[in-house]
């Protein structure tokens, strides 16, 4: 499990040293190999680091659909996940590629905060996470009623 948070670095090549900690969970499961895709708030702009295996049950949801379905929902679907993301591989210095695509999306520069959501990784700004965590702060009575509310793991992908 990814947990915890953590401020990187971002090199003049658009590089990011995964945390040792996390970088142990993707290679021993993964090879390496993680999916960088946008996140899903339009007003908290960021980006997910998949590990490959977890990305593939997620996007199974999508792999039984026609090419040639109409529906208009299900194309954005893939559009928006399928569509919008990247493979990336940890190279031999514990770092990956962002490309300047996604860096631009989430506002990411010189510095970005590595936040471990379970599953997966998240990417920040660090005003934007700032911001996010303030707004979590203000809908703590929410937060708390999801809390006490068993999940079911399987609907974790």
């Amino acid at each position: 499990m990814f947990r915890g948070r953590i401020h990187l670095k971002v090199d003049s090549k658009g590089r990011i040293s995964i945390p040792v900690r996390y970088r142990e969970l993707v290679n021993v499961q993964n090879d390496g190999n993680l999916v960088i895709s946008q996140g899903f708030f339009v007003d908290a702009p960021h980006l997910l680091l998949v590990p490959l295996d977890v990305w593939m049950q997620f996007e199974a949801r999508f792999g039984g659909m026609n090419i040639f379905d109409t529906s208009l929902d299900q194309f954005q679907a893939r559009l928006r996940t399928m569509g919008a993301c990247a493979e990336s591989k940890i190279d031999e210095h514990g770092r990956i590629l962002v490309p300047a695509l996604y860096r631009e999306y989430a506002g990411l520069k010189d510095e970005v905060a590595c936040v471990g959501m379970g599953r997966y990784m998240s990417l920040w700004a660090p005003g934007n996470l700032d911001e996010s965590m303030r707004r979590a702060e203000g809908n703590l009575d929410a937060i708390r009623t999801h809390l006490r509310t068993p999940v079911d793991p399987s609907t974790d992908r």
